[in-house]
């Protein structure tokens, strides 16, 4: 399947999970749909499937419509079109017009609304302790979970690292998400550990901010409070050859 080519000429698709990551139930109308076999994709006017991108995973669970079910396993953005694939169970696939219904799968949602949100605290945390600021180069929410920092963090470091992060959490801090502008973005987060990889211009970008520690443009789902995060643990650490650490990390229980 030609993801660009499906896309082309589709309406951007309202992400419905930038305003809410706890949701798991919606209601939808069908723009577009394609049938491959046992294989369906599927573009909505509205999701609550976070696609995979920005380093985290697509959302999965399943879209029912009248005589008819999907299990959703995949889920990828184009040009602001969320494209939903999945097995179909039974039935044909829902064609334009017709109204489904969208259930995420919450448990590894919030999993991953946990590790984010982790994510964003360890860059916080790691900052503080280098007493400089940090880029993050790469990351990944899924299994296994980890970021790429563009500086070496020593062994010693990270006891510190997670000393911190669990005074933090024992803090349980909100964490709530504002929108700006592109100058706003650089005239008040220059040291954003992200902001390099950015597209830049615009007409608003999305800031995760943790109460009192630090504020990230992210389309990410996230928690509402640090304490959801319990415990985070960094796992192993690992160098490339360009200097930089790679933290395996995970959140606990």
């Amino acid at each position: 399947m030609d993801i660009a080519r499906f896309t082309s000429g589709s309406t951007p698709t309202e992400l419905v999970f930038l305003e809410d990551s706890y949701s798991t139930k919606f209601e939808a109308t069908v723009l577009k749909s394609f049938r491959e076999k046992h294989r369906a994709y599927i573009c909505l006017d509205k999701t609550l499937f976070h696609p995979r991108m920005g380093g985290q995973p697509n959302d999965e669970g399943f879209i029912e419509y009248m005589n008819g079910s999907i299990h959703v396993t995949k889920a990828f953005i184009n040009n602001g079109v969320v494209v939903h694939i999945g097995s179909i169970l039974y039935g044909d696939i829902p064609r334009e017009g017709v109204t489904v219904y969208g259930k995420i799968d919450w448990i590894k949602r919030y999993k991953i609304m946990r590790r984010h949100t982790a994510g964003h605290l360890l860059d916080y945390c790691i900052s503080r302790i280098l007493d400089r600021s940090i880029r993050t180069i790469d990351l990944w929410m899924g299994d296994p979970c980890y970021t790429v920092y563009d500086t070496r963090i020593s062994l010693e470091d990270i006891a510190r690292i997670e000393y911190e992060a669990s005074k933090i959490i024992e803090s349980d801090r909100n964490v709530y998400f504002t929108y700006i502008d592109h100058y706003e973005l650089q005239q008040r987060y220059p040291d954003a550990p992200n902001l390099y990889r950015l597209p830049m211009g615009l007409n608003r970008y999305r800031i995760v901010v943790i109460d009192g520690c630090n504020s990230i443009p992210c389309t990410g789902t996230h928690v509402r409070r640090l304490s959801e995060i319990g415990c985070i643990k960094i796992d192993r650490i690992e160098y490339t050859t360009e200097g930089y650490s790679k933290l395996y990390y995970d959140v606990y229980p």
